[in-house]
């Protein structure tokens, strides 16, 4: 009985991951990702549209508490069911840099 008890509460616990600060910060990261949205309306004379796109992120750490990250993306919009327009497709540019800054804690 005292085993289960012992046995279970390891269990428990070993889902409460304990983050160390013993670790090592990368001086880059890097990420790279694919996106899908797709909008079928139920209204009608109200087209729907699909979103394809990517995002691309790098952080360089400067420090352990302080980074620069630059964000890229770009989304494409394929409009259907609106005469004239289906099939069409725009793309969409997105950016964004900037400074992060956490606690060192």
């Amino acid at each position: 009985m005292k085993l289960k008890l012992v046995v279970s509460l390891l269990a428990v616990l070993s889902l409460f991951g304990v983050s160390t600060h013993a670790q090592d910060t990368p001086k880059v990261d890097i990420f790279a990702g694919y996106s899908y949205v797709r909008n079928n309306p139920s209204t009608s004379g109200v087209s729907g549209f699909s979103l394809n796109g990517g995002s691309a992120s790098i952080a360089y750490n400067a420090k352990s508490w302080l980074s620069g990250v630059a964000d890229f993306g770009a989304i494409t919009a394929v409009i259907s069911g609106t005469p004239g327009r289906a099939g069409r497709s725009r793309p969409i540019f997105l950016g964004l840099a900037f400074p992060f800054v956490t606690s060192g804690a």
